[in-house]
C-alpha cells in the first residue's frame, strides 16, 4: 500500500520514485552502520519522509524534487538518523553505543586536551560517562527527540562534565589551601605525620574506605594492603596500563580530600 501523501491532489510518480530510492539507500546505510533491522530503518525513514512532504506540500513539485534531490536526501537522512538512534536505544540494542563511542572517541579526547587541558586518561573516563548519560537520558524519557546531531548533543554533556570536574578540582585545591595556610596548624600536622606509624595510617584508611565506591576500594586495597605495583593493579583490574591505574588511584584519593590529615599522608605515599 502506498503511504506517500498525495501532493497538490495529484499522483506524483516522480516523488514516489525518489522516496523509494532514498528509502532503499537509508535502509542499507543503517544496516551497514548500526546493524539496524531493516523494518525499523524503513518505518523511521517513511515517517520522516511523510512529515517532510506534509510540511513542505505548498512548495513541492516534481521539478523542485528533481533539481534539489541531493539536498533533500541529505536533509531526510540527517533527520531520520536522529530518530533512528533514539529508537535503537529504546529497543535495548546497545551496539549503537559502542559505535558512537568508537566514532567520536578520538575527537572528544582531543577536544578535552586542547580546550580543557584534561589528561587523556581522565578524558577517557568522562567520555565513557557521557555515552552512559546519553543512554540513560533516552531510557528515562528525558531525551525523546534529537533536535541536533548526536555529536553536538554528546558534546554538550561532555563539556558540562569536564567543567564540573574542573570546578570540583579547584574547590578541593582551595579547601586544602585554606586548611594549611595557617603555619601553626601546618607545623602541628607535620609533627603528627612524623609520629604516625604506617600501620596506624593503614588502619585509618580502612575506616574511611567505606566512603568510596567499589572500584576505588579495590584499587586502594590492592595498592596499600596488598602492596601491588601499579603495573600489577592494571593487569588485575584490566585498566590497560599502569598510567591508567595511577590516574584511577589519584581520582580515588581525591575523593578523600575532605579528610585533611589523611589526604596529606596519602599524597606522600603516592
Amino acid at each position: 500500500m502506498n503511504t506517500i501523501p498525495v501532493i497538490n491532489n495529484k499522483d506524483s510518480t516522480v516523488i514516489t520514485q525518489f522516496h523509494e530510492r532514498f528509502s532503499t539507500e537509508f535502509i542499507k546505510w543503517a544496516y551497514n552502520t548500526y546493524s539496524c533491522p531493516k523494518t525499523l530503518a524503513k518505518s523511521t525513514f517513511d515517517a520522516t519522509f511523510n512529515t517532510y512532504l506534509l510540511e513542505e506540500a505548498a512548495s513541492l513539485t516534481d521539478t523542485y524534487f528533481i533539481e534539489n534531490s541531493e539536498a533533500i536526501q541529505q536533509h531526510l537522512h540527517k533527520i531520520s538518523n536522529r530518530k533512528l538512534i533514539i529508537q535503537i536505544v529504546k529497543k535495548g540494542d546497545e551496539r549503537i553505543l559502542s559505535y558512537l563511542y568508537k566514532v567520536h572517541r578520538n575527537k572528544f579526547l582531543y577536544r578535552a586536551k586542547q580546550r580543557f587541558a584534561v589528561p587523556i586518561e581522565e578524558a577517557e573516563d568522562v567520555f565513557q560517562e557521557t555515552i552512559i548519560a546519553f543512554h540513560n537520558n533516552i531510557l528515562s524519557g528525558k531525551l525523546n527527540k534529537l533536535t541536533v546531531d548526536v555529536e553536538w548533543y554528546l558534546c554538550k554533556i561532555f563539556d558540562n562534565k569536564l567543567l564540573n570536574q574542573k570546578t570540583k578540582q579547584k574547590n578541593q585545591e582551595k579547601l586544602l589551601d585554606n586548611i594549611y595556610q595557617n603555619n601553626q596548624e601546618q607545623q602541628a600536622f607535620n609533627t603528627y605525620e612524623k609520629n604516625m606509624e604506617k600501620e596506624q595510617f593503614v588502619e585509618a584508611i580502612q575506616l574511611i574506605m567505606r566512603e568510596l565506591d567499589d572500584s576505588c576500594k579495590e584499587v586502594l586495597r590492592l595498592y596499600y594492603f596488598k602492596q601491588y605495583s601499579m603495573e600489577a593493579i592494571a593487569d588485575e583490574l584490566n585498566y590497560g596500563n599502569a598510567r591508567v591505574a595511577t590516574t584511577k588511584k589519584s581520582k580515588c584519593l581525591r575523593k578523600l580530600a575532605g579528610k585533611a590529615e589523611l589526604i596529606r599522608k596519602l599524597k606522600k605515599l603516592r
